[in-house]
């Protein structure tokens, strides 16, 4: 009925399919549909040259996109010889790098008359070719980590991923700070800004009205509670700096009383197991309570450690990167500093210890600290860009070698690997039991106003590490449920020796959304079972 009224010559835009799908569905396009690609006749294909962008978009956050000059910037690239019809980038790489993407072309300052005849040129400048220009991303390692996230999602609508407000996964050379992988979660297509593309406006529209704010680059402008994963910086700065108390075996237990010794706001205290029935801990070492994510072992941590400086946590954490961004730059957008929150009272020092309080980090800063801890305690300069035209632009920079404690530095990274290997105490051990190849990580689950954010951290593979991990996914379940098998998911295809992908979790897909217990709910529950 749409169509009817027209002449049969008259072209309809219908949609755009890359040139190898084309290929891939010509047969069908044409036996199916009667669409096919005659040169000699009636064409119902048409084909155009324009910017296109590696799996549409696999790394949008970085890479950014193209599009109109905006009416209000117009007069000022006027000055820069682009006319208001021009495309330039817009986001990104595409706009931190527009002079050699784009170069320039040759101008003429001419005198001419009605007619097109040039009387007089009076000046000229030499235009400039257009420059390639290399990132330092792995582009399996980028295309299998978006896919994971996008993938992960979708497998669990009808669960947590129904309701999360989107996250990252950043990896990083843990020798060099280079970007090997960014991907930030939910994306969307880079060529819906191209104006060559004739099917952007309804989803464009839904874009700034997603309130999961996919335009942003979670990993560098959001911040977020980091909850256990930060225990790396508690356990690091006890083991280095605190009194003899911390090489003695700690009785991690339920309950944790800290107001009549420590004078906390709180009158006890309850581990997480608490939240999940699940019995005590018992006695550990420094390593085994950072593998077992203890909170009674981090609460007394941060009490003793405050007691002794006020500052010592805090100072740790600026050591290590925390509470300034981390530099990456390139024009990638606005990157959040996150906060280290200095405490001013022994109740925020015994929160802070956790990863909960007012502590907030970015996810690249997360992957920086598991680098460093993998590398021996080496900040490095996150960068991206490594060429331009073939010629070599960003070298790694060491910004401090931080001389961590070597004592310290080995208990941390024990604990990070029992995580995944000691069967009883490994909060992550369920996820890659049966894995091919070795990691060390850390889970996290912070408690947030609604529904928890889930983190992980790893470096990869456990000797000789190589490259390091960090993700978050907000407002979901627990970093071991959600953000682990997404890792693992990376992992499964990118490593060598790896002959298996293992499968989401099953509840994932079958089971609705059920919320994790607050601790009042567990309170009764708990006291309830012990009547």
């Amino acid at each position: 009925a749409i169509f009817a009224d027209y002449f049969d010559e008259t072209r309809f835009q219908i949609a755009e399919i890359d040139p190898e799908r084309y290929a891939e569905f010509r047969d069908a396009l044409a036996f199916d549909c009667g669409i096919t690609q005659d040169d000699d006749g009636f064409s119902k294909i048409l084909t155009y040259n324009t910017r296109r962008y590696y799996g549409h978009g696999i790394a949008t956050h970085l890479v950014g996109y193209i599009g109109y000059i905006p009416p209000e910037d117009v007069e000022r690239w006027e000055t820069r010889g682009y006319s208001d019809s021009d495309v330039i980038g817009r986001a990104g790489i595409e706009a931190a790098y527009e002079e050699a993407l784009a170069g320039q072309p040759e101008r003429f300052l001419r005198v001419v008359e009605s007619g097109g005849t040039v009387i007089r040129e009076l000046g000229s400048a030499a235009g400039k070719p257009a420059r390639s220009v290399t990132l330092t991303i792995d582009r399996e390692l980028q295309d299998y980590t978006a896919q994971a996230m996008a993938d992960a999602v979708n497998d669990a609508l009808n669960n947590w991923g129904g309701i999360t407000l989107g996250g990252a996964i950043a990896a990083l050379d843990v020798n060099s700070g280079a970007l090997l992988a960014l991907a930030s979660y939910p994306s969307f297509d880079p060529h819906l800004f191209n104006p060559d593309n004739y099917y952007n406006s309804r989803v464009f529209q839904r874009l700034q009205s997603d309130g999961r704010a996919p335009l942003q680059n979670k990993a560098l402008a959001e911040q977020y509670t980091p909850g256990s994963v930060y225990k790396i910086v508690t356990l690091l700065a006890a083991a280095s700096e605190a009194g003899s108390w911390q090489n003695e075996p700690f009785d991690c237990t339920i309950e944790w009383y800290g107001q009549e010794r420590f004078g906390d706001a709180l009158p006890v205290r309850y581990d997480w197991r608490l939240i999940e029935g699940r019995e005590a801990t018992g006695e550990v070492s420094l390593s085994q309570a950072l593998a077992a994510s203890c909170n009674p072992y981090f609460w007394e941590a941060g009490a003793l450690m405050y007691q002794q400086d006020e500052q010592l946590q805090t100072r740790y954490a600026e050591r290590l990167g925390f509470g300034r961004p981390t530099g990456l730059g390139a024009g990638l957008g606005p990157e959040a500093a996150g906060s280290r929150a200095e405490p001013r009272e022994i109740t925020a020092a015994i929160n802070n210890a956790i990863g909960q309080g007012d502590v907030t980090v970015t996810v690249l800063q997360m992957a920086q600290l598991t680098a460093l801890i993998a590398n021996g305690g080496r900040l490095y300069q996150p960068y991206v860009v490594s060429h331009i035209a073939g010629e070599s632009v960003s070298q790694p920079t060491l910004l401090e070698d931080l001389s961590l404690d070597a004592a310290a530095l080995e208990t941390v990274r024990a604990g990070m690997c029992a995580v995944i290997t000691d069967e009883e105490l490994g909060t992550a051990h369920f996820v890659f039991d049966d894995a091919d190849y070795t990691l060390c990580a850390k889970t996290g689950t912070a408690e947030t106003a609604g529904s928890p954010n889930a983190w992980f951290v790893a470096y990869y593979p456990a000797d000789e590490p190589q490259i390091a991990f960090a993700g978050v996914m907000g407002n979901s379940r627990e970093g071991s449920e959600v953000v682990a098998p997404m890792i693992r998911r990376i992992l499964d295809h990118y490593d060598q020796t790896s002959a298996y992908v293992a499968p989401f979790p099953g509840w994932w897909s079958s089971n609705a959304y059920v919320p994790l217990l607050t601790q009042a709910q567990a309170l009764e529950q708990y006291y309830d079972e012990d009547e």
